[in-house]
């Protein structure tokens, strides 16, 4: 109940309105959060934890989010807090050693790429040895990022920061390469099975066959879920796509593994590939979305967020192309338009979160510009040194 404190009359407010009020105990330690983090920054660690406790509590809601919140009240991203959040949580677990300990959030965002407390530890230890060697009281962050690259590294893989992000690319099947556990997001594009089966691919405004090649043949999807579901943390999401022949059986499975299949997303492409037969224009795409139980699920879409996506296909400076060997001009047939991509990662992900794509392809997940922690994998030598190639100089 609300009451207007001039005039004494109840206010009368809908509840779902009331919902966004906080009571006095929260206006109170949202006050003093607020205090910590107006004192000019004083410390990343006692910001970080502000941040958090805002964040875990909902203390933001009468802003609507925490985006919101952060924007309008400090004129700061959510990346840039989620930063701090997850920096003093690392920082905390570093003070059992009682040595030096971080003085600067950019020297600890590196041991946030590791999960557990005891090689964040490991790994802040043997950065204050290097320090050591070079007569430095404290590691740079280029000396813990070393550490930390050297810790996570895998055979046949390679590390780098891009412009947003950290990307960890690996060629191989994705059978038989090392996954990492506790992913938070899967979302890749499997190969349909349908090459030299009739069907068209877009070349320029025309129509041409569809032949991917080897690895577009004799593809176990059923595997693949299940090799993923495997990995996926506690409420981590699972999303790929699908075509109207397979989507039903793809919710049908994942239900059969013990996903909990959410909604079923259409992309619909506003430039499809024209039909030479008889029928309409192939114009939709499916994209299937499953979370395994065990934990809340990320969701950043609201109660407006329709399951339909428009945009066309991969064209103009976007669409990645080469010269072969025979010196034509080619390119991946299935790549993917970034908006699409890039809308599907901030709805079941947030900043910082581990993303892989198993079926990377020129790796265009990467390439949507978003602080991720990126595992790429592709098993095609010619599509994964363009993906490398593409990422490492952060074009399209």
């Amino acid at each position: 109940m609300l009451v207007d404190e001039k005039t004494g009359e109840i206010i009368a407010v809908e509840q779902q309105q009331l919902a966004k009020f906080l009571t006095r105990p929260e206006q109170q330690e949202l006050a003093e959060c607020e205090e910590i983090i107006g004192q000019g920054m004083r410390t990343f660690v006692e910001v970080g934890l502000a941040f958090r406790t805002i964040k875990e509590s909902k203390l933001y809601r009468e802003f609507g989010t925490f985006e919101d919140y952060c924007n309008e009240k400090w004129g700061m991203s959510r990346i840039h807090a989620h930063r701090l959040t997850t920096a003093s949580t690392a920082y905390e677990n570093l003070l059992p050693i009682g040595n030096i300990l971080p003085t600067h959030e950019t020297q600890i965002r590196p041991l946030t790429r590791l999960k557990e407390s005891d090689l964040q530890v490991h790994a802040w230890k043997r950065s204050l040895e290097v320090a050591q060697t070079c007569n430095q009281e404290q590691p740079t962050e280029k000396q813990v990022k070393a550490i930390v690259d050297e810790m996570l590294a895998k055979p046949g893989e390679e590390i780098f920061d891009g412009i947003a992000g950290t990307f960890h690319l690996v060629h191989g099947d994705m059978f038989d390469v090392p996954i990492p556990m506790d992913i938070d997001l899967a979302i890749t594009d499997f190969p349909y099975n349908i090459s030299g089966q009739g069907k068209f691919t877009k070349l320029g405004s025309e129509a041409a066959s569809f032949d991917a090649g080897d690895w577009d043949e004799d593809f176990d999807t059923a595997a693949a879920i299940e090799l993923l579901a495997v990995h996926l943390k506690p409420g981590g999401a699972l999303v790929f796509f699908a075509d109207r022949l397979t989507i039903s059986w793809s919710w049908e499975f994942c239900t059969s593994i013990g996903l909990e299949p959410k909604a079923i997303i259409v992309w619909h492409k506003t430039n499809p590939v024209p039909n030479a037969r008889r029928n309409f224009m192939s114009a939709t795409e499916f994209v299937l979305w499953a979370t395994r139980p065990g934990g809340e699920y990320t969701w950043n879409g609201d109660a407006t967020t329709q399951n339909i996506f428009s945009c066309g296909l991969c064209q103009g400076k976007e669409r990645i192309e080469w010269t072969d060997e025979r010196g034509e001009a080619t390119r991946h047939p299935t790549q993917k338009p970034k908006a699409f991509l890039a809308w599907l990662i901030k709805l079941f992900s947030n900043p910082g979160d581990t993303v892989l794509d198993p079926c990377a392809g020129v790796g265009s997940i990467g390439a949507c510009g978003l602080d991720r922690e990126y595992y790429l994998i592709e098993k095609n030598s010619v599509y994964f040194e363009r993906m490398k190639g593409r990422l490492g100089s952060g074009t399209n």
